[in-house]
């Protein structure tokens, strides 16, 4: 079972056969738009109200292509500003870019996504991208690049897709977002997330695959039968 065509390719070549795909899902009760605060954060920040916020939340880890994201904003300049969650940790200070510390409680991470205007990932090889589903399930729309497992949920309904990882190519996507109705994108965003990516749709199909596997009914009985026995 593998989570995108991505990682599926990679599994082809590896000689792996009989490869099903099946999306990860997210807790959207847990991720939702009223979590945000916008004045909060940015009072937080320091930021006046005409601040452009993007968010990117992770581990300071060098595939998240975190200086493609701080090269961008630097491009970019007023009035976008970078915030990085937990990402940021050990870094130098830059330029438009706020760092803050790693949450632990999911809650408090999707408070401050929600807070802001886009969520920002450049990762061009990532296997999937569950934080991606988070910031949608929060109601924000992504710019991303197009490639890797980030490609394949990110549509131009919900977010923007950069042609590389080449900072001057994201910022190029960054403004065509925001030349968009974000709000809109936002709210696209949360909807797409709900309706494909709710763990308990996702959970349905990855049960349909055990059924068809093993050729036991159990793993497709409805719910409420579970109740009964």
């Amino acid at each position: 079972v593998s989570p995108s065509r991505f990682i599926a390719s990679r599994l082809e070549e590896a000689g792996v056969g009989n490869i099903v795909i099946r999306p990860l899902g997210v807790e959207i009760d847990t991720f939702r738009p009223d979590r945000g605060d916008r004045a909060w954060l940015l009072k937080k920040l320091g930021l006046g109200a005409d601040a452009r916020l993007l968010c990117f939340a992770g581990r300071p880890a060098k595939e998240k292509n975190i200086d493609v994201l701080i090269e961008a904003v630097q491009k970019l300049g007023a009035p976008y500003h970078l915030v990085l969650v937990g990402a940021g940790t050990g870094m130098p200070p830059e330029d438009r870019v706020i760092a803050l510390p790693y949450e632990k409680d999911p809650k408090a991470v999707a408070r401050i996504i929600a807070s802001c205007d886009a969520f920002v990932h450049a990762n061009d090889k990532e296997p999937f991208g569950l934080i991606v589903l988070e910031a949608m399930a929060c109601g924000r729309p992504v710019v991303g690049v197009n490639a890797g497992g980030v490609a394949e949920t990110v549509t131009q309904d919900v977010g923007q897709l950069a042609r590389s990882a080449d900072p001057g190519d994201y910022a190029e996507a960054v403004e065509a977002l925001f030349a968009r109705d974000v709000e809109a994108l936002g709210q696209a965003a949360r909807v797409y997330a709900v309706e494909r990516f709710a763990w308990n749709r996702v959970f349905e199909d990855l049960c349909m695959v055990y059924g068809d596997v093993s050729g036991r009914p159990d793993f497709v009985r409805p719910a409420t039968d579970w109740a009964v026995h």
